[in-house]
């Protein structure tokens, strides 16, 4: 119940309605109940649900056998078969990478990343990228479309797991947009139909029009900066997760590609048409999602999550994606997040946008990316409960930006004791200008802040973002996040 109630709504490749545990099954006189405990340790996807759910349970009992729970998995989770794998058996798989990577467990983290090169090569050598086989065994329409749906579900799961550890791991996609060849998931409400007499009366009432493929709806995006058809909350965060892979690319390249350091800072370089799509999807987030105070509740909520941090890495690149470092565990990226967020000591072989100094990116850049900071700020009260890892871990990289643009915008320097005359040169305009530009940023940025009342102080944001980090520790992302915040800021800066 906890997994339905916290992740699966952002998360949502299971069909709640249909599914059936071990304890649901009908018992012949002859079972008793060892036959049903043993038929639920053998039953992987029930064993893997149950590790994510222990996880919104605070007490050391649950966490103990959570701990437990996770040895077993990880000790008998078998990959599934080449030959015909069962859909729960690749589901099962799914959640066992999702957890793995953000369990903050190092030894599951690299089970996890093995596991989805062979899930994504099962995919491949079955077909299931590609086509839906014939169903007509299952009799009922309905079944056939939960058969067709979720497996079409596993498909955009996986390249969205691969998308992930691109775009906040720095780890090469190893899928690509091209390669999918299914419509994009359905509605949202279709898919959480109770009945198949719910499930016909929605489809009579709602006349949808023929499915967006994946690629098509990526153009629809990039091209004409808007979406030809409807498309749920799945499809949509696909289409976005194809959009932050060709953003990490650029970034990338630009190192090679750019060699005047004036365009490697330009806001507008090269940058035009993936904004455009970018914009065009903002259009799909559902206007009442902003009475939510939280936000963290359906897969939406994530899609503007991903949505507010692309456009962030749009105009202020990853450094963990800049510097080429790929690490091979959760903590360890987290750390390597914080000691790059610090000015470096030696600037780096290349261009400006490689070197991370953001005293020379331009005040339209960082304007640029103040309104998304701003959403991730504003989106963690006090009480909140941390449900999809990957929403703390770009809450944290929003963070590492943020602070990284109020160094620059409260550094003390010159312009405070500046004198001023009746008559200004043009160097010295320009300067006070710059300044109380920034000064102003960091106060747009630091009122999103809840109890913030001096827009001017920087360590007020920082024991702010120190103690909401360590209040989100249902995964393995908010205590090491904090430590290494914390640890960043008492190093020497150069």
């Amino acid at each position: 119940q906890l997994y339905w109630e916290n992740f699966h709504p952002t998360f949502p490749i299971l069909h709640k309605m249909t599914f059936r545990s071990p304890g649901d099954y009908e018992e012949d006189d002859d079972d008793d109940e060892a036959t049903t405990i043993h038929e639920f340790a053998q039953n992987a996807l029930v064993n893997i649900m149950c590790c994510i759910g222990l996880r919104y349970l605070k007490d050391d009992e649950s966490k103990q056998l959570r701990l437990n729970l996770e040895a077993y998995v990880l000790k008998r989770l078998q990959t599934p078969s080449v030959e015909d794998p069962a859909l729960t058996d690749l589901q099962a798989s799914l959640l066992y990478i999702h957890c793995g990577i953000y369990s903050g467990n190092e030894e599951w983290f690299k089970k996890a990343e093995i596991e989805l090169h062979y899930l994504i090569e099962i995919a491949r050598e079955t077909g299931i990228f590609q086509n839906t086989p014939a169903v007509s065994q299952l009799g009922k329409e309905w079944d056939k479309f939960i058969f067709s749906e979720s497996r079409r579900r596993i498909s955009y799961a996986i390249y969205f797991i691969d998308s992930q550890l691109a775009t906040l791991f720095n780890y090469p996609p190893v899928t690509s947009h091209y390669e999918i060849k299914h419509i994009l998931p359905c509605s949202d409400e279709l898919w959480e139909m109770p009945t198949a007499e719910d499930w016909e009366a929605y489809k009579e009432s709602h006349v949808e029009t023929q499915g967006l493929y994946f690629l098509e709806g990526l153009q629809d995006a990039l091209i004409y900066g808007k979406m030809s058809k409807p498309t749920s909350s799945f499809g949509a965060m696909t289409i976005l997760s194809a959009m932050h892979i060709m953003i990490r690319h650029m970034t990338q390249y630009a190192g090679i590609l750019e060699t005047v350091p004036s365009h490697a800072q330009d806001p507008f370089s090269r940058r035009s048409q993936l904004g455009n799509g970018l914009n065009g999807l903002r259009t799909l987030i559902p206007k009442n999602t902003h009475s939510d105070p939280f936000r963290q509740k359906t897969m939406w909520d994530l899609f503007e999550y991903f949505w507010n941090l692309a456009y962030i890495h749009l105009h202020l690149p990853d450094t963990v994606i800049t510097s080429g470092i790929i690490e091979v565990s959760l903590d360890a990226t987290v750390v390597t997040c914080a000691t790059l967020a610090k000015p470096q000591s030696k600037n780096p072989p290349g261009i400006a946008l490689l070197n991370n100094d953001f005293s020379q990116i331009p005040y339209q850049t960082h304007a640029l990316a103040s309104s998304h900071l701003g959403f991730f700020l504003s989106s963690y009260k006090k009480g909140v409960q941390e449900q999809n890892p990957a929403m703390t871990f770009m809450f944290y990289k929003a963070c590492l930006k943020a602070w990284q643009i109020l160094n620059v915008a409260l550094k003390k320097d010159e312009a405070e004791n500046f004198e001023y005359p009746l008559e200004l040169d043009e160097q010295k305009r320009q300067m006070l200008e710059s300044k109380y530009l920034m000064q102003r940023l960091a106060g747009d940025i630091l009122c999103n802040l809840e109890g913030s009342t001096d827009y001017s102080d920087l360590q007020y944001f920082e024991n702010w973002v120190e103690s909401s980090l360590s209040s989100l520790n249902t995964w393995g992302i908010g205590d090491c996040a904090s430590c290494s915040f914390r640890d960043m800021l008492m190093e020497p800066q150069f």
